[in-house]
């Protein structure tokens, strides 16, 4: 059985840290740190200072993605 869902957060949140399973977030509208488990290969897509548009669920064990939206780079100054 699916885990039961908590409390949910809908919002853009910047990649603060990179782990070698993990990745730790800051929501732009809530402001806290979530760190999120994530698989080795979805990994390598995300880079420090990126913009995630998620919806994520909190099971009171740990952070789920329920749904991803667009991913919005850090613009790199020429």
């Amino acid at each position: 059985n699916p885990p039961n869902i908590q409390n949910t957060i809908n919002d853009v949140f910047s990649v603060e840290k990179i782990e070698k399973n993990s990745v730790s977030l800051r929501g732009q509208r809530e402001n806290e740190i979530v760190r999120l488990s994530l698989p080795p290969d979805a990994l390598t897509l995300i880079q420090l200072n990126d913009c995630l548009d998620l919806i994520l669920g909190d099971t009171s064990e740990k952070w789920v993605v329920l749904e991803a939206g667009q991913v919005y780079p850090k613009v790199k100054k020429p």
